[in-house]
């Protein structure tokens, strides 16, 4: 005796994965900081001459950015309330930080290292001069 297993069997369903919902075992219900969405109206790109090269985001004083100083070519850690040409770091992210500068806030964005920062010019291929013929001069038939 041979039993069929139809496609509607093989599906689980929402409640075969209650244990690993309620464990959350991936850690999927653990939210990074919150940003108003008002503040991000009225934050502004930072005039200072700084890189962000990268960050990491954790909690508490775990996050940190790798910024790089235009002004001494000097590349160094900054974790959350360090200051740099006198702004405050107030916030890191994946992909920006967050200064305070003189009561206001402003953005530093990471650069997108897989583009160039100006386009290289395609290259000219040079040509060679035309082979010249041998000639043969061919018998009259």
């Amino acid at each position: 005796m041979s039993s069929i297993v139809t496609s509607s069997d093989r599906l689980k369903k929402l409640q075969d994965y209650q244990s690993v919902i309620h464990y959350d075992i991936f850690d999927t219900t653990k939210s990074g900081p919150v940003v108003p969405v008002k503040d991000e109206k009225t934050i502004r790109f930072t005039d200072l001459n700084l890189k962000l090269k990268g960050t990491v985001v954790g909690e508490n004083r775990g996050s940190f950015a790798i910024i790089l100083d235009g002004n001494t070519n000097k590349e160094d850690l900054y974790y959350l309330n360090d200051f740099i040409h006198g702004a405050r770091i107030v916030q890191v992210m994946t992909d920006r930080v967050i200064f305070e500068l003189k009561g206001s806030k402003e953005v530093l964005l990471m650069e997108d290292i897989t583009a160039p920062s100006t386009p290289p010019e395609p290259e000219k291929k040079k040509r060679r001069p035309p082979k010249k013929r041998k000639t043969r001069s061919r018998p009259r038939i």
